[in-house]
């Protein structure tokens, strides 16, 4: 029932480094999911009692949650009680400085790694439209990576579709939610110029 004390427990760190709290209190969808999100401080302030931890913040609140009952406070106790709080830009510190009520000495800025380097160089643009299967001269605007309620992509159609916006909407990545995929595609019924490549 305390999954982050339990790990801690048996393992014994010198340190607890957290990158997503919310896998322990996860949505799962069952009757479960309310009691998860309640014992969370519980378990997170066992696990501080027993040895330091720290946290990165990769999201200010956790994608598609920030209105859950219980979350954002889940959120700001994770915060207020570790050693340290990284975050990846000056601006992300600032805003959980003011957000959380963190002190400055609290939070080091660790700038987001440049993916780049084990990336490669990029494919030519004539080359990636072939190959995509893409207009060669068309306007293209790319939405990629996972398809998610939390990045507006459902509203970004709507838009286009409403707009009639007369360049072509590219959307490509995999979707985490079938009904989210299915209110997307229902979106994009009516707008040619949207060309959806979600799975």
């Amino acid at each position: 029932g305390l999954p982050l004390f339990r790990s801690v427990a048996a393992s014994a760190p010198d340190i607890f480094h957290l990158h997503w709290p919310e896998a322990y209190f996860a949505r799962r969808g069952d009757t479960w999911d309310r009691l998860r999100v309640a014992r969370y401080p519980l378990d997170l302030w066992l696990t501080a009692r027993r040895i330091p931890i720290v946290v990165t913040a990769h999201n200010l609140l956790p994608h598609n949650r920030g209105n859950e009952p219980g979350v954002s406070r889940n959120i700001r106790f994770t915060m207020c009680n570790s050693e340290a709080v990284f975050a990846h830009a000056k601006p992300a510190s600032d805003l959980l400085a003011s957000t959380f009520g963190l002190p400055e000495r609290l939070i080091e800025v660790i700038p987001f790694g440049d993916h780049a380097v084990t990336l490669g160089d990029p494919m030519d643009r004539d080359d990636a439209r072939r190959t995509l299967q893409l207009p060669r001269n068309e306007k293209i605007c790319l939405m990629f990576g996972t398809v998610s309620p939390y990045k507006g992509i459902k509203e970004v159609v709507q838009f286009w579709s409403d707009a009639r916006v007369p360049h072509r909407l590219v959307i490509a990545g995999p979707v985490l939610s079938p009904d989210y995929a299915r209110e997307v595609r229902d979106a994009a019924n009516n707008a040619p110029a949207i060309d959806l490549r979600i799975s």
